[in-house]
């Protein structure tokens, strides 16, 4: 699935999610279930049904679920998740039940540690938050449901980007927690009214304190009091897709997820002061066309097919003859090649392990820009080590890359030697050649193996057609 296609789930899931909470807590006779956990933080009846709600969409995934009301796996289990969604179904439980409207519904998507999408819902208030890094951050109003065709660019065009056009005459504003502000946080502030005469102070209960740092009301929102990793990941995802940062109290690094222990630090929100990469990369996003728009119109799905293995195992062969076949099949593909790239946009790269690599980096980036065009992206490069790959993988976003292993021996190879290379290299002429002076990884875990020895070119993109068609056409 897309991030695109994840995010617009994240956003169903919240609405529906909103829809049972609104309706426990519309029920003026309704006690709530009330109760309590052993940290002595209450549950109610709409925590349950929103956790239930939620996680029977979310599994429609791949990826597990870390959520607030169900306890979590042990950490020798959860350290090898790389992906994972982590949920709390209603953030500001004791905001319900003092039926004062501000809590939310907390959905993000965690990669390695770090959030990369989120969705926030207000049922109350009928207002959503979502964003995406790389894509930007929206606020959407007066939305309780959506209709099954609803596209993100739809939601997109329904909303505003955030953050919101900033009034410069508004006072220096902090936020800070309604039910929990520590004697720490109150000396923090006191110190930030100091530095600002004209200051401003909003007490307001759950994730929506981060909601309006990213909207541009506030300034900052510092937290020193205990908090755990389902209260911040998903506006710490919105925030990041808009330029600010979730920090430890260094001010300098950002906070982390699917720790062993799952409680937070303390932390600011603010302005991201490492970088403004991230800030908001496309003013107009709502205006430009989604990825879901360009494959719509190719009817096809974008992917990256990564052919890796040693020089002469016959990667440029199966990628020029698969690119032949899939275009024979009305799929439209463009090859990445050593020829068409290092004579043009890496053409002031050398040989040199650092050139090697940000020949790799600049690869990955050019794919996944076609990728993002619905193109299937075809590159047969050598890239030796799990390092060089993944790297890869994390530039063009793991759902969309397809490694694909062209595994034939060393001594085929050798053997084949069309440019004698490995001539050159046993004598000595060439330093560093993969498979004879430099190692080559084997991958880990490629979507498809392939010996060009042991199987004739046309049974080679038979079973990758096999395995890719899925991929590229779903049904």
């Amino acid at each position: 699935m897309t991030a695109e296609n994840l995010l617009l789930l994240a956003i169903h899931a919240s609405l529906k999610a909103g829809d049972d909470i609104r309706r426990i807590y519309n029920k003026s006779e309704s006690d709530f279930g009330i109760e309590y956990k052993a940290d002595h933080s209450p549950l109610t009846i709409a925590d349950k049904a929103s956790d239930a709600t939620i996680g029977q969409m979310l599994e429609t995934t791949p990826y597990p679920i870390l959520t607030e009301e169900k306890k979590a796996l042990p950490f020798d289990e959860r350290k090898n998740w790389e992906k994972l969604w982590i949920v709390d179904p209603l953030d500001g439980t004791k905001e319900f039940i003092k039926r004062n409207g501000e809590f939310t519904v907390n959905i993000a998507l965690v990669e390695k540690g770090i959030p990369m999408l989120g969705v926030i819902y207000v049922p109350v208030k009928e207002r959503l938050y979502f964003g995406c890094v790389g894509m930007g951050a929206f606020r959407a109003d007066d939305i309780t449901r959506l209709s099954e065709d609803s596209t993100l660019s739809d939601i997109i065009a329904a909303s505003c980007a955030l953050p919101l056009s900033t009034d410069t005459r508004r006072p220096f504003t902090v936020v800070a927690s309604r039910s929990h502000l520590s004697p720490e946080t109150e000396t923090f502030i006191a110190d930030l009214r100091k530095a600002h005469p004209e200051h401003e102070t909003i007490s307001i209960g759950s994730s929506l304190k981060i909601c309006l740092v990213c909207e541009g009301a506030a300034d900052i929102y510092p937290r020193f009091a205990p908090t755990m990793e389902w209260d911040t990941a998903a506006g710490h995802a919105i925030a990041r897709a808009t330029g600010k940062e979730i920090l430890h109290t260094d001010r300098s690094t950002p906070l982390r997820y699917n720790k062993e222990d799952l409680h937070n630090p303390w932390f600011i929100v603010e302005e991201n002061r490492i970088t403004t990469m991230e800030k908001h990369i496309y003013p107009i996003f709502d205006r430009m066309l989604q990825r879901s728009d360009r494959e719509k119109l190719l009817g096809q799905r974008g992917v990256m097919l990564w052919f890796t293995g040693l020089s002469g195992s016959g990667k440029s062969t199966l990628a020029v003859a698969l690119e032949r076949e899939l275009y024979n099949n009305g799929i439209l593909c463009r090859i990445l090649d050593g020829d068409n790239i290092r004579t043009g946009i890496n053409n002031n790269l050398g040989f040199s392990e650092a050139d090697r690599i940000e020949n790799i980096r600049r690869i990955a980036e050019v794919a996944k820009l076609f990728v993002d065009c619905g193109i299937v992206t075809i590159a047969a490069f050598i890239s030796p080590t799990e390092e060089i790959r993944q790297m890869a993988a994390n530039i063009i976003g793991s759902d969309d890359f397809l490694e694909i292993y062209v595994s034939t021996p060393l001594e085929v190879c050798e053997e084949r030697d069309v440019k004698g290379l490995y001539k050159k290299a046993r004598q000595g002429e060439i330093k560093n050649f993969t498979g004879i002076s430099a190692p080559f990884e084997a991958p880990n875990n490629p979507a498809v193996t392939i010996d060009t020895s042991a199987h004739t070119l046309e049974e080679s993109i038979n079973l990758l057609k096999k395995i890719i068609m899925p991929q590229i056409k779903p049904m």
